[in-house]
């Protein structure tokens, strides 16, 4: 015997399912199955938003973490770092770049470069939804 039609509201929950008929309920009707196709998980989007706003908040984000704290703070705590180390936390930074340091530099570089990437992306993209080739507009 199984209970395929389990619910908190349903009157009776000890009807069992018949296995040759795996869409109707053990009273026979079919009205209280749902069927997963036909009932999107999702509420359709509202056509006419503009898909470039991702792109120049994500160039954004990148530049500024980029070239702003990855490249921008990096060298200017090495550069007021006094010859005996600025101590910060745990951490000492001294004037001369470490492999740590120019691995943060070049992280920060190619992050920016990103950034200006999805910047030049966003002002040549056309205007309006993003629509996929092959799907209708």
């Amino acid at each position: 015997m199984v209970f395929r039609n389990w619910a908190p509201f349903a009157d009776d929950l000890s009807s069992p399912v018949d296995e040759r008929q795996p869409l109707r309920d053990g009273r026979g009707s079919a009205e209280s199955l749902v069927d997963i196709n036909e009932t999107p998980a999702v509420e359709p989007l509202e056509s006419g938003g503009d898909e470039r706003i991702g792109y120049w908040v994500a160039g954004g984000i990148l530049l500024g973490v980029g070239w702003g704290v990855m490249v921008g703070v990096n060298l200017l705590l090495h550069f007021v770092a006094p010859a005996s180390g600025l101590a910060l936390g745990s951490v000492v930074i001294f004037p001369a770049l470490g492999v740590y340091a120019w691995a943060v530099f070049g992280i920060g570089l190619v992050m920016g470069l990103l950034g200006i990437g999805l910047f030049v992306l966003a002002r040549t993209s056309p205007k309006g939804r993003l629509v996929l080739p092959g799907q209708p507009m």
